[in-house]
């Protein structure tokens, strides 16, 4: 059996996170599943190889510039596109190379995280149409795993995620407004429920942190959406409060590290900037930072410190479900509802609190007794949640007849 996981990837740690969450739990289910997935990136493949993935074929990450162009622009194009390269490429050469054909795969997972909405272009949504009513057409199930979901004001956006859902055999929102942004074009729908991050789930352990700290350290983790995706709200001010956050720590007796949860080109900008910003501020010359190429090692690293101030969504998930107090600064309702999920709305910070409002916040939780407190109701709505994951796997491995 071989089911096709899209929507993950290795730049981005948290949607790596998932992919191996999502790998790990079909193969417990199914030692000998084999699972496949669309390459996003030329720099991928040793990645890929390292967990035993097969490469779906064809690619749309093959051809010319000007043949992809025309390709994302053109359904007829694309036709063309993957029809020349399926019958270029023998059958014996794919087994050679772990290349197969999505007609060859028995499911669908979508693990996409946060790209069907107005957000982004409507073309991500249509082009997730016309992969999963290839499943539908063979009667293979598709299935959507917690993310978030809309809205969907846009015309062109909204009729291509109504072909998305018409495909879907089971839709998981990850929080209540996706849930209602679905709701408004399928109704009620069985199909349509509500299930938290599945990377709550991933257990670390203290020995999986590649550089354990001595003493209180806090975590900044920049992301660089908070600059175009959320400039509306933050303009020039993000940079600012993430120093405002370190100073903070510092003037608490909690040494800061920047944490790079991305390998996007904007994060490590962020980073060098409040790297610069800082320079003779910090005990020992500059801010420290901290990166790593396995997810569970970053995760263990966010586990180990005392708090966390930052944007990047995953990284948040990663401190929350460890009992890590984490402030976060956003750009999506995504980030609200997370913090709602975990017990502590309050640790929302929006750029309209103002900078001495983070300071308050960020004192008070390196204070080790309102840590302990905050602690304490973070593992207690912990344990609801990962027994609402375990539904849901559940629910997933029936639909894809395996285990």
């Amino acid at each position: 059996m071989i089911i096709e996981v899209f929507g993950g990837g290795f730049g981005n740690k948290g949607a790596e996170l998932m992919l191996r969450t999502v790998v790990a739990r079909l193969r417990l289910h199914a030692p000998e599943l084999q699972v496949a997935v669309t390459p996003n990136s030329l720099k991928d493949y040793s990645e890929r190889a390292k967990l035993g993935l097969l490469q779906v074929f064809p690619s749309t990450l093959m051809g010319s510039k000007w043949a992809r162009h025309l390709a994302n622009r053109s359904k007829i194009a694309r036709s063309i596109a993957n029809a020349h390269a399926k019958f270029s490429v023998s059958e014996r050469t794919r087994r050679i190379y772990g290349l197969v054909r999505r007609e060859e795969c028995d499911g669908y997972l979508d693990i996409s995280g946060y790209a069907y909405g107005d957000s982004f272009s409507f073309r991500k949504t249509l082009f997730a149409a016309e992969r999963t009513k290839e499943y539908a057409k063979r009667g293979k199930p598709v299935i959507y795993l917690p993310q978030m979901f809309g809205p969907f004001n846009n015309a062109a956006n909204r009729d291509a995620f109504v072909r998305c859902c018409a495909s879907a055999t089971l839709i998981y929102a990850r929080e209540q407004e996706s849930f209602r942004n679905v709701e408004n074009i399928v109704g009620n729908d069985k199909r349509l429920l509500v299930a938290p991050d599945i990377t709550i789930a991933c257990q670390v352990l203290e020995s999986d942190n590649s550089m354990p700290m001595q003493g209180r350290y806090g975590c900044i983790i920049p992301n660089e959406k908070m600059i175009d995706q959320g400039k509306e709200e933050w303009g020039n001010l993000y940079l600012d409060r993430l120093k405002i956050a370190a100073q903070t720590m510092l003037a608490e007796g909690v040494l800061p590290v920047v944490v790079l949860h991305s390998g996007d080109r904007g994060d490590l900008t962020l980073a060098n900037d409040l790297k610069s910003s800082l320079v003779g501020a910090i005990p020992g010359g500059s801010l420290l930072d901290f990166t790593a190429t396995d997810p569970i090692a970053l995760k263990a690293f966010i586990a180990g410190s005392t708090l966390v101030v930052g944007s990047r969504f995953h990284s948040l998930v990663a401190a929350l479900s460890s009992g890590v107090p984490a402030i976060s600064m956003g750009w999506a309702h995504k980030y609200q509802y997370l913090a709602e999920d975990f017990g502590v709305p309050e640790f929302v910070h929006k750029a309209k609190d103002g900078s001495i409002a983070l300071q308050l916040l960020v004192a008070n939780l390196c204070d080790p007794v309102e840590n302990q407190n905050a602690r304490h109701v973070l593992y207690n709505r912990r344990v609801p949640m990962l027994e609402t994951i375990e539904g849901m796997w559940e629910n997933v491995v029936r639909e894809l007849h395996i285990g």
